[in-house]
């Protein structure tokens, strides 16, 4: 499938033919991190970078159990901001549309707020991310991040 449609990264083409969902802008700053590795030290730098004020974790699952969201429930006692899960696709399309901002560690959130035209950094050098973007034609959307340490 992906050579037919000339893509690179083919398991998410479902969501990358989403179509915007108008909803209104929050002044929310979203943060949806991977829970599979350890990314406290990502998370501070973030921190660092916007401060704590209207921020979001978010976790891309709706099982309380899940790493993800233990990991974001933990990143609220340390950051302060509020923890957001759960829902449908559609649902997490429109959170996506409502955050002023997201930074993502994670495809699929930065897959929605592309969708959704939500500005986002992408804190990964993951080829997933490169790959995505290089198949919608918009690699010019990233930035180096790399001096501020996030």
């Amino acid at each position: 499938d992906a050579e037919f449609l000339k893509c690179k990264y083919a398991p998410d083409l479902v969501l990358q033919h989403l179509e915007p969902v108008e909803v209104e802008r929050t002044e929310k700053i979203g943060i949806c991190l991977s829970g599979w590795r350890d990314e406290n030290m990502v998370a501070r730098n973030i921190i660092k970078e916007i401060g704590r004020e209207n921020i979001v974790w978010i976790s891309l699952c709706n099982d309380a159990n899940h790493n993800d969201v233990a990991m974001n429930e933990n990143f609220v006692r340390v950051f302060g901001g509020e923890h957001w899960f759960g829902g449908s696709t559609e649902d997490y399309l429109k959170y996506f549309g409502r955050l002023k901002m997201l930074y993502t560690s994670r495809l699929h959130s930065m897959i929605f707020a592309d969708i959704q035209n939500t500005p986002f950094v992408q804190v990964s050098k993951a080829k997933k991310f490169y790959d995505y973007l290089a198949d919608q034609d918009r690699l010019h959307l990233l930035k180096d991040y790399s001096s501020s340490g996030v």
